[in-house]
This record gives structure tokens, C-alpha cells and sequence, in this order.
């Protein structure tokens, strides 16, 4: 029998009470990343950035997106000690693991664009 979820969350929401979870968010378009952030509550957030280079320093970076989701869960009504239940360290890890992730993507899709159009260019 197959379980069925009926609990309004994303589908890839590790569900309430599971803690904060990110997840590289995937797209169509090269140049597009980002990604969601399942909270313990059942929210969801979704961080997204347009870039056509590398995103560094990536520590930096992901510290950044750490940062802007704090001040927006604060924003949106968050005490001050449920921001603070959040382990911000994991949470930054998991966020520059997709930046790593995404720079990697990155790399290989211009890389496979250019040979395309050195190969295109080259054979006329």
C-alpha cells in the first residue's frame, strides 16, 4: 500500500517538526539557481538568483542568504528564540554546498557551450 501525504507541504518537504532542511531547487536555465528551505514548522521558503558567472566566494555567499533569511523569518513574525533553534551553521553549509553545486553546473555548461560553438564555427 502506498502512503499518501496529505498534509499541504511541498512534496519534498521532509514534513513538521523535521528541523530545517535546504534543497538545491532545479530549473530549466543554465544561468538560474537557488533553492528551498523547508522549515520545522511546515513553511517553505525559496531563494532564487540569476548569474551568468560563478558565484564567489562561496562561504561568503551563502552566509549572505543565511543572513537574508533570518531577517525575513523575523519580518514575517518569528521570535527571536525560534530564529535562534535554527542551526545557522548547518543551514549556511547546506546553502554553499548549492552554490558549489550550482558554480559546478555552471562551469560545465559554458564549457560544453563554447566547444558546440568553437565546433560549429571551426567546421564552416
Amino acid at each position: 500500500m502506498t502512503e499518501t501525504r496529505n498534509d499541504n507541504l511541498h512534496p519534498r518537504h521532509p514534513g513538521i517538526g523535521r528541523g530545517t532542511f535546504i534543497v538545491e531547487a532545479e530549473g530549466d536555465e543554465l544561468e538560474v539557481g537557488g533553492f528551498f528551505v523547508f522549515l520545522s514548522n511546515g513553511e517553505t521558503r525559496t531563494v532564487m538568483w540569476r548569474c551568468s558567472n560563478v558565484i564567489q566566494p562561496t562561504y561568503d555567499a551563502a552566509k549572505q542568504y543565511a543572513i537574508k533569511l533570518a531577517e525575513d523569518l523575523h519580518r514575517k513574525g518569528w521570535t527571536q528564540a525560534q530564529i535562534e533553534n535554527i542551526r545557522w551553521d548547518s543551514v549556511t553549509a547546506a546553502i554553499q554546498r548549492v552554490i558549489l553545486d550550482w558554480n559546478d553546473k555552471l562551469r560545465a555548461g559554458v564549457g560544453e557551450k563554447m566547444a558546440r560553438e568553437f565546433k560549429t564555427n571551426w567546421l564552416n
